[in-house]
């Protein structure tokens, strides 16, 4: 499983189960963002491990701001569960093509 995929299913699980303020999710993301960070220099695909990195920044981490768009529509927390599998389906298909 890519890291896509393995970040939309973790966030998937944890959102339907706990809150995102636990310690189990802030263990599994930094971790996740090391070895993201690890994978960078020698990973072919650079592009996909930016990706990866910026979509565990944006469902994980608090950020103020994290790009000129995080203004305009819902927070992943204010999404409804059918919004919340489209959002996972629509970031899928446009981080695997």
């Amino acid at each position: 499983m890519d890291c896509i995929n393995q970040i939309l299913s973790f966030y998937n699980d944890i959102v339907s189960k706990e809150s995102q303020e636990s310690q189990e999710v802030k263990v599994w993301s930094l971790n996740a963002v090391r070895r993201l960070m690890e994978n960078l220099n020698s990973e072919k695909d650079h592009l996909r491990v930016k990706n990866c990195l910026l979509l565990v920044l944006n469902l994980f981490f608090n950020l103020d701001s994290p790009d000129n768009l995080s203004n305009k529509g819902k927070s992943s927390k204010d999404l409804s569960n059918t919004e919340r599998s489209q959002m996972c389906d629509s970031i899928r298909m446009a981080l695997n093509n």
